[in-house]
C-alpha cells in the first residue's frame, strides 16, 4: 500500500525526534516512548510463528502487531518481534513512493543519531539522494541499489532500509538487546587443550615455515613462529603462529606465549558455528554472556565482514574474569575473531604458558 498521509484510520502522536531521544534513556521502555499499552497490541497465534521458517531460525517466540496506525507521519504498521535471547525488534514499515518524505526522515535520524554506517559491498546510502529518488520511482539497476543505514547506541541498533523486495517498502527497525551478564561460575571442564588435535609443545619442536623477530630498544621483544598443520586443527585451521616473548624457541611457564590458529582459505559458516559450539560446550557463555551465534552475526560471517566474535578471559580461579574488578588478574584467554584485513577467522590462546601450567594442575 502506497504512503498517503490521509489514508490511516489511526495516528500515533509520538514525534520521531522525541522517540529517538528517548532511546538514550536508561531502562528505555519502548511502549512508554510510543504512548502504547500492551492491550492495544494484537498477538499473533504461536502456530502462525511456527509456519514462518525465517522467524523460527531467528529464535522468534512472540509477535505483536499494531496495524493501520500512522507512526511518525510515515509508517503504516508496527510489528514487534520477541526472541528467545530477550531481543526485541520494533519494525515500522510502509510502501513509500515519495523520496522527499524518506530523505526528510533520514535526516532526522542522522541529526539525532549521527552518520551511522552502511555495508557498502551490499547497499547504497541515503546520502545518495538520486538513488532514493530513482528507487521511489521503482527504478534500480542492481541489487546494491537497495539502501540501508544502521546506527548503534549502546544496546540499541537502529536501521533504515529502503527495500527492493518488496519494492519501495521503507522499513524502520529498532532492535533492543538486553544487557547480558556472564556466568561467573568456575569452569570445571578443563581447557581447550582437551579438544585440540595437535600438541602445541610438539609443534614448536618442529622446523617452522617462517619466523619473524620483533625488536624493542635493539633487543628481541618476541618472535613469531609459523607452522603448517596437517590435518587442520579443529578441521578448520591449517596454519598456526606461536608468539614467544623470548629469543629462545621454547615453551616455558615463565615465558609469555600466545598462540593463533588461522586459515588461508575461506571458511564455511557451518564450520564456524560448529567451532563456537565446541568451545561454548567446554567453557559456557563468554565474558559478555554470549554463546551461540545470533542471526546478525551469521550475516557478518557470511559476508566476510569484521566480526568481534567470542571472548573467554579467565581469572586465576578459572572463572570468567570480571573486567571491572581490579583485584582480579587474568590467567589465560580464548578468543575467536574474524578480521578480513588480517588473518580472517582466527582462534587465539592468550597466555598459553599459564593455561599449560593450569592444565598440569588438573592432571
Amino acid at each position: 500500500m502506497s504512503f498517503n498521509p490521509f489514508n490511516f484510520s489511526r495516528r500515533n502522536k509520538t514525534e520521531i525526534n522525541t522517540f529517538l531521544r528517548s532511546t538514550f534513556q536508561d531502562d528505555w521502555n519502548y511502549l512508554d516512548a510510543l504512548g502504547l499499552n500492551k492491550n492495544e497490541l494484537e498477538e499473533v497465534p504461536f502456530e502462525q510463528i511456527l509456519n514462518n521458517p525465517d522467524d523460527l531460525v531467528d529464535g522468534v517466540t512472540k509477535v505483536e502487531l499494531k496495524l493501520r496506525t500512522r507512526f511518525f507521519d510515515l509508517f503504516e504498521h508496527l510489528i514487534i518481534k520477541h526472541r528467545c535471547e530477550g531481543d526485541i525488534s520494533l519494525m515500522f514499515f510502509a510502501d513509500v513512493h515519495q523520496s522527499a518524505a524518506i530523505l526528510s526522515f533520514y535526516h532526522i535520524l542522522k541529526t539525532n543519531l549521527g552518520g551511522g554506517f552502511i555495508k557498502e559491498s551490499k547497499f547504497s546510502s541515503f546520502d545518495e539522494a538520486n538513488k532514493v529518488e530513482k528507487l521511489a520511482e521503482g527504478k534500480f539497476e542492481k541489487e546494491t541499489d537497495e539502501i540501508m543505514h544502521t546506527w548503534l547506541n549502546g544496546n540499541i541498533a537502529t536501521t533504515l532500509n529502503y527495500k527492493l523486495n518488496p519494492l519501495r517498502q521503507l522499513l524502520f527497525l529498532v532492535r533492543i538487546r538486553p544487557e547480558r551478564f556472564p556466568d561467573c561460575e568456575v569452569r570445571g571442564n578443563g581447557t581447550i587443550l582437551n579438544i585440540l588435535q595437535h600438541s602445541i609443545n610438539e609443534v614448536v619442536s618442529r622446523d617452522e615455515i617462517e619466523n619473524e623477530p620483533f625488536y624493542e630498544d635493539a633487543k628481541i621483544k618476541f618472535v613469531d613462529y609459523s607452522f603448517h598443520l596437517d590435518p587442520p586443527e579443529l578441521e578448520i585451521f591449517e596454519e598456526m603462529r606461536i608468539r614467544i616473548f623470548d629469543q629462545n624457541k621454547c615453551l616455558d611457564e615463565n615465558v609469555q606465549t600466545h598462540v593463533t590458529y588461522y586459515s588461508k582459505y575461506e571458511i564455511e559458516t557451518a564450520s564456524i558455528i560448529k567451532l563456537c559450539d565446541q568451545i561454548a560446550k567446554l567453557y559456557g557463555s563468554d565474558n559478555y554472556g554470549d554463546s551461540e551465534l545470533q542471526p546478525h552475526e551469521l550475516d557478518l560471517v557470511d559476508d566476510s565482514d569484521f566480526w568481534a566474535g567470542r571472548s573467554w578471559l579467565f581469572n586465576t580461579a578459572h572463572g570468567i574474569l570480571d573486567l571491572n574488578d581490579p583485584e582480579q588478574s587474568m590467567l589465560y584467554g580464548i578468543t575467536i575473531t574474524a578480521n578480513p584485513d588480517e588473518d580472517g577467522l582466527s582462534l587465539h590462546i592468550l597466555n598459553y604458558n599459564k593455561m599449560l601450567d593450569f592444565q598440569a594442575l588438573l592432571s
